[in-house]
C-alpha cells in the first residue's frame, strides 16, 4: 500500500476522531497520586478526566478504518485487523492519559507551548510504539508518532484540534504504509 493512500485514509479518520470527542459521553475517572493528576487536567484546583470518547474513540476509529485498509491490502489477516483495531484503541487511551499526566509537571518545567509538546511527545511515543508492535512494521511509526506529538499545542483550539488529529492520523497512517 502506497504512503500517499493511506496517509489520505488517515486523514480522513483523523477528521472523523476530531468529531468524535464531541459526543456526549461520559468523564474518564482521573485520579491524584502523591499530588499529581494521573490521566485527567487539573480545573480549577480539581484532577478531572476529560469525556471518554477521547480516550477511546480516535484509536478506535483510526484502528478500524486502517486496519481494513491493511486487510485489504494482504498485511494484515482478518483477525489480525481485529487486534490492530483493539490494541489502536488502548494505545490511544494510554497515550492520552500519559500526555495529560506528562502536561502540568512539563509546563511548569518547560513552559506553555514546549511543555505542551514535551507532553505531546511522550504520549505520541507510547500511542504509535504500542500500535506498530502488532502492525509488525518496524521503528518508524514510533519515530513518527513521537514526531507527530510535538503537534500537541495546536490542540488549544477547535480547528486546532482539528488539525491535530488530521495530521497526527494521516502522518502516522503514512509511517505505517512506508513499512521499516
Amino acid at each position: 500500500m502506497k504512503p500517499l493512500s493511506l496517509a489520505a485514509l488517515g486523514a480522513v479518520t483523523g477528521g472523523l476522531a476530531a468529531a468524535s470527542i464531541y459526543l456526549p459521553v461520559d468523564p474518564f475517572p482521573a485520579f491524584e497520586v502523591a499530588g499529581r493528576c494521573i490521566g485527567g487536567i487539573r480545573v480549577l484546583g480539581a484532577c478531572s478526566g476529560m469525556t471518554l470518547a477521547v480516550y477511546v474513540l480516535p484509536g478506535l476509529i483510526f484502528g478500524a478504518v486502517i486496519g481494513a485498509a491493511l486487510r485489504r491490502a494482504g498485511r494484515l489477516s482478518s483477525r489480525a485487523v481485529a487486534v490492530f483495531a483493539s490494541v489502536a484503541t488502548a494505545a490511544n487511551a494510554l497515550a492520552v492519559i500519559a500526555t495529560l499526566t506528562a502536561i502540568e509537571p512539563l509546563e511548569r518545567l518547560l513552559g506553555g507551548h514546549v511543555g505542551l509538546a514535551g507532553a505531546g511527545l511522550i504520549g505520541g511515543a507510547i500511542g504509535g510504539g504500542l500500535l506498530a508492535v502488532p502492525a509488525a512494521v518496524g521503528p518508524r511509526p514510533l519515530l513518527a508518532g513521537a514526531a507527530l506529538g510535538l503537534l500537541l499545542p495546536l490542540f488549544e483550539s477547535v480547528p486546532g484540534e482539528i488539525a491535530f488529529y488530521v495530521l497526527w492520523q494521516a502522518g502516522y497512517a503514512a509511517a505505517l504504509a512506508a513499512r521499516g
